[in-house]
């Protein structure tokens, strides 16, 4: 982001015009969406060998039913329309459905990849791409009494992932990034995004004491899908 401070978080490519991420990271709390000149989407060259080459954003939508942490950080994602494409090597990963929609179903012994340009377990280092190997632990809401959420608005809204590997972790600068798994066909899903990443004591570092929540995809898989939809009629 530009503008008055940067900060960094993770996006997903879901076609060469669409990028999947966190609300979170558009749109600050108490705060209106940023406007897209705030906004690049920066190809790194760890992805594609394209070093330091930036996309401008032409449109920003997010989940109308965000309400931020105080809401839970339900409905936590958001899509950024590119103004040029971002072609890639391999096809394109697509949100996860759900197992009632056809999906391989998601248990704890499912193997998933984290991926994120944020701090590593040194609380150093933003803006490499790295890879952790991580499962699901449990399934819970987001609503945290420090982040003055009392009532959560989606049950289960979050996965949790296993805390005790710390350089495995989602850290704070990977918000929005994937957690993904292969399904059917060799075909990459995107199972969550994190949403949730910092301490009990809301400080942003990465270690056991971190909550790794990702925001389920197969809860807003259907409007991911209808709003890229929109997006890519508009082109």
């Amino acid at each position: 982001f530009t503008g008055a401070s940067i900060s960094t978080c993770t996006g997903t490519l879901l076609s060469p015009y669409v990028v999947l991420t966190a609300a979170h990271c558009v749109k600050p709390a108490n705060q209106p969406v940023v406007l897209p000149s705030q906004v690049a989407f920066n190809l790194n060259n760890n992805a594609w060998g394209s070093p330091n080459e930036d996309r401008e954003i032409e449109r920003i939508v997010v989940h109308p039913n965000f309400q931020g942490y105080v809401g839970g950080a339900a409905y936590d994602t958001a899509l950024l329309l590119l103004a040029e494409p971002a072609q890639i090597a391999g096809g394109y990963p697509r949100v996860y459905r759900g197992n009632a929609a056809g999906d391989p179903l998601v248990t704890t012994s499912t193997g998933m990849t984290l991926i994120g340009y944020g701090m590593d377990e040194t609380n150093a280092g933003s803006g490499v791409k790295r890879f952790g190997a991580n499962f699901v632990d449990f399934y819970d809401d987001a609503c945290l009494p420090q982040s003055g959420c009392s009532t959560p608005i989606l049950a289960n809204s979050h996965a949790y992932f296993d805390t005790s590997p710390t350089n495995q972790l989602a850290c704070p600068g990977d918000s929005g990034g994937p957690s993904i798994f292969t399904g059917a066909g060799g075909q990459k899903l995107i199972f969550g995004t994190a949403s949730l990443i910092f301490s009990s004591s809301q400080t942003l570092i990465c270690s056991a004491s971190t909550n790794n929540a990702h925001l389920r995809m197969d809860l807003v898989a259907p409007w991911i899908e209808a709003q890229q939809a929109l997006l890519e009629d508009d082109l």
